[in-house]
């Protein structure tokens, strides 16, 4: 009896090891978030940003995700401009590829627009700012369980925006960002 006991256990210890070792992507919503803070202090100029981008994904096949992102941003600058929000929405394209069991290196394309650009990690804007924006990048994301993936990615970003410097008159401005994100994921 002790050694069919001793047998159930270890097949179900197992088995159930397998199961959660086991990476399946396609049908799996992703959830992934992170919060960052930043704070600079400068003679006569003071300022704190904070950034919260949340992304929520779609796997369509193995490889294939379809991954909104929407990046929130509140910022401090002066005195008589305090408390602005700001957001980027992007919609990226993600292709994976499995180099390991837990390892999935992928590629992402995509554009946004919103009322401001990621500058240092934050988006800066208000709200009579108009962006778009272009995302190249790569990286990778690593499954120390099944459904729990730690994320690393490279992206590249071309934006424009414009914004009203007076009542009639609108400034543009264009550049590239190379951003560099690390975050934790969670699939269902």
């Amino acid at each position: 009896m002790k050694k069919l006991a001793v047998i159930l256990s270890v097949s179900v210890l197992l088995a159930v090891s397998s199961a959660w070792g086991q990476v399946r992507l396609q049908n799996k919503l992703e959830l992934g978030t992170a919060v960052s803070v930043q704070s600079r202090h400068e003679e006569g100029y003071n300022s704190t940003w904070w950034n919260i981008p949340v992304r929520v994904g779609y796997f369509f096949t193995n490889w294939l995700e379809v991954e909104p992102e929407l990046i929130l941003s509140k910022t401090d600058y002066y005195d008589d401009y305090p408390n602005k929000w700001s957001y980027l929405l992007n919609l990226n394209i993600a292709a994976h590829f499995r180099i390991a069991e837990r390892a999935f290196p992928f590629f992402l394309a995509g554009a946004g627009v919103g009322n401001g650009v990621p500058i240092w990690g934050v988006v800066y804007g208000d709200s009579g700012y108009h962006a778009r924006v272009l995302n190249f990048g790569t990286g990778i994301k690593y499954f120390p369980v099944s459904f729990v993936a730690i994320r690393a990615e490279y992206r590249f970003s071309r934006f424009k925006m414009t914004y009203p410097v007076y009542p009639d008159t609108r400034e543009k401005v264009s550049g590239r960002m190379d951003q560099i994100f690390v975050g934790v994921s969670i699939l269902f």
